[in-house]
C-alpha cells in the first residue's frame, strides 16, 4: 500500500527536472558558444602580434557539453603565447579570454 497520488507526483517531478535540465543545458551551451566565438574573434582583431599562418589556423570547435576548444593549429601558437626559453611571452588569446569571458558575463548577468 502506498500514498495515493505518489505515481503521479514522482511522474511530474522527472518531468519538471527533465524540463529544468534540458533549459539550462540549453543556455549554458549557448554562453560556451559566445565565448569561444568572441574570444577568438577579439583575439583576431586586437592583437597585432598574430599573424599569416598562426592566425589564419585560429579554430573554434565544440568540444563536449557544455564546452569549446579554441585555438590555433599551428603547433606554435601555445608558444606564442606563453614563451620560451629564447622568446619573450606575446599573449594574444589568455588576454582576449579575460576581456571577452567578463564582458559576456556582464551582458548576461549584469555588472554585480
Amino acid at each position: 500500500m502506498g500514498f495515493p497520488g505518489i505515481s503521479s507526483f514522482k511522474s511530474r517531478k522527472k518531468e519538471a527536472v527533465d524540463t529544468i535540465r534540458k533549459t539550462t543545458g540549453t543556455q549554458l551551451e549557448a554562453v560556451a558558444e559566445t565565448l569561444a566565438s568572441k574570444s577568438k574573434a577579439h583575439a583576431l582583431t586586437a592583437y597585432t602580434q598574430i599573424t599569416g599562418n598562426n592566425r589564419r589556423s585560429i579554430r573554434s570547435r565544440k568540444s563536449g557539453p557544455f564546452s569549446f576548444r579554441v585555438g590555433t593549429e599551428t603547433g606554435y601558437g601555445g608558444w606564442l603565447e606563453i614563451g620560451t626559453s629564447k622568446m619573450s611571452p606575446r599573449p594574444y588569446f589568455a588576454p582576449a579570454w579575460a576581456a571577452t569571458a567578463k564582458k559576456v558575463a556582464e551582458e548576461k548577468w549584469g555588472d554585480d
